[in-house]
């Protein structure tokens, strides 16, 4: 099958989605998936995404429980939909698959969208005698702290301390390692809260397009080099990691003198 993943425009989306598809390319490294990324703060299947009809399976982590009209659509056009989400709604759509901890029996509400992927991959486990779902534990409690769940919840609690006891994603390291002079040593619930979630939110809220990509394939270990001019005399090669902790590092500067301005 031709799998699509939509790509939701904040800390827990990038995560969500970025923990799906490296699980599908662990199941097979060959399969086709394709991603799509909002060009601003749109939300699931708003108007600025487009599904082509080679696709047979739609993934969408941490939106598109309430996209009741553009579901109904995609039934009818034959392409099945997967919805992994968090978000209350008043109904459950009738043309999807839709996981959502707010609208079924699951006592914890507390779940953000990764949450939510990490319980969906943790099924997947069982279903195909593999371990994988909790590779991507780091980036759970990426997105669980990101996106400001309770973690009075003993479950979410626990995923994001054992999240943070075992940081294996390349690109969470390297922008714990562009914010060292602030964290230290200290990886806690406070200091990623407070120096990585707002950088990852300011690239998608005002880098543009290609970086935004870059940093989604950072994200799923998609290897790169990049040239690197810091002056006039001196050139260098840096990873698609360190490249983009430092355009994260950028992007939130650019915010903050923007935000800075408006309060003028």
């Amino acid at each position: 099958s031709n799998i699509h993943i939509v790509v939701d425009p904040d800390c827990d989306g990038y995560t969500s989605a970025a923990i799906m598809y490296r699980y599908i390319k662990l199941l097979n490294g060959n399969i086709n998936i394709t991603y799509s990324i909002h060009k601003g703060k749109e939300h699931g299947l708003s108007d600025d995404i487009k599904i082509e009809n080679n696709i047979q399976l739609l993934i969408i982590p941490d939106a598109g429980s309430g996209d009741f009209k553009q579901l109904e659509e995609l039934y009818n056009r034959g392409i099945d939909v997967i919805i992994l989400d968090h978000h209350m709604v008043n109904k459950e759509s009738q043309h999807a698959i839709i996981v959502n901890n707010q609208i079924s029996n699951y006592p914890n509400k507390n779940l953000s969208g990764v949450g939510i992927v990490y319980k969906f991959l943790q099924a997947l486990d069982d279903e195909t005698w593999n371990n994988y779902a909790d590779n991507f534990l780091d980036l759970v409690a990426l997105g669980n702290i990101g996106d400001v769940m309770d973690t009075r919840e003993l479950e979410t609690r626990y995923y994001i301390s054992k999240g943070l006891s075992q940081i294996n994603n390349k690109m969470f390291k390297a922008l714990i390692d562009k914010q060292y002079y602030s964290i230290r040593d200290e990886i806690n619930i406070i200091n990623i809260a407070f120096y990585i979630c707002p950088l990852i939110n300011a690239m998608i809220r005002v880098g543009d397009i290609e970086l935004k990509t870059l940093l989604f394939q950072g994200f799923i270990e998609q290897d790169m080099e990049f040239e690197y001019k810091p002056n006039k005399y001196e050139t260098r090669i840096e990873t698609i990691y360190e490249k983009m902790a430092r355009e994260c590092y950028n992007a939130k500067n650019r915010q903050d003198r923007a935000r800075n301005k408006a309060f003028e």
